[in-house]
């Protein structure tokens, strides 16, 4: 049952929490989006381990008080009221291990410190996520995809904090995955970390792909303005990709206040400077 918020249910959860970690108070969620805009989140917590998140977890399900989780802001539009649910920031989470070339990623760890790690270690499978502004536990959450590969075509398996707080283990199963969809969306479960299967590569390929992962992404325009990439998925059943069919229709560089649809890519809605969030929406 999802949870909703009340006043009580929070303030015992913060009662609970506070001994725990530091709670802070009205944080402008502009500094945690890439679209840079939006209200302030009233409570803001960063866990600095899994032991802690754990806790917070137990907290909010022993009162039934609702989280907002979130890693880089990559793929979230704030509104101008902000966040009212006590927002579980990630970024502390960012663990990067291997073991018999199984990369082993915490959530927070963002997905491009993830491809450096697989170079560094000379290990192929990752090429296509470099230059993505995302987390791991984001992009395992949507199921990431991208020039033809998708997140959970590497994917061994994903550990994640259940409604009450209890560690548990996914091993993706047939079905599990598929088109920007994962197990975890509508379910009020917390990524904690996911396995890659690599394999042993040339570490000269890897980083000249790597490379032009990025340098495609720059220019698309994905980085010349506030932005969260791509805005609509694809219908392959149609026939073309979405930006090819907004640009058909006129509409690359359509402006709503300072909010625009990009005028390198017409599937990307871009921030001006000081666009409003429903503007943007």
């Amino acid at each position: 049952m999802k949870r909703t918020l009340s006043e009580n249910n929070l303030r015992q959860f913060l009662e609970k929490i506070n001994r725990i970690v530091e709670v802070r108070r009205d944080v402008p969620m502009t500094e945690y989006s890439t679209f840079e805009c939006g209200g302030n989140a009233d409570f803001f917590i960063e866990p600095e381990t899994v032991s802690q998140l754990s806790l917070i977890s137990k907290a909010a399900s022993d009162t039934g008080t609702p989280l907002f989780i979130l890693g880089k802001g990559a793929n979230i539009l704030v509104a101008d009221r902000g966040i009212r649910e006590p927002v579980v920031h990630l970024a502390r989470l960012t663990r990067l291990t291997l073991k018999d070339n199984v990369i082993r990623a915490e959530s927070g760890c963002s997905v491009d410190d993830l491809c450096a790690f697989a170079l560094n270690e000379k290990l192929s499978g990752l090429e296509f996520l470099a230059g993505l502004p995302g987390t791991v536990g984001g992009a395992v959450w949507m199921n990431a995809r991208c020039y033809d590969g998708s997140v959970s075509d590497r994917l061994i398996s994903v550990d994640y904090m259940d409604e009450t707080g209890e560690v548990r283990t996914l091993i993706p199963a047939e079905g599990d995955f598929a088109y920007k969809k994962s197990p975890f969306q509508n379910k009020e479960w917390i990524i904690l970390s996911a396995e890659f299967r690599m394999e042993a590569g040339d570490p000269e390929k890897i980083q000249v792909e790597m490379e032009e992962k990025r340098e495609d992404r720059k220019n698309k325009g994905h980085f010349r303005y506030p932005c969260a990439g791509s805005v609509f998925k694809n219908n392959r059943a149609f026939g073309k990709p979405s930006g090819v069919l907004i640009d058909s229709l006129g509409l690359r560089g359509k402006r709503i206040g300072n909010a625009a649809i990009s005028d390198f890519h017409a599937n990307i809605i871009v921030n001006l400077g000081g666009a409003r969030p429903e503007d943007i929406r």
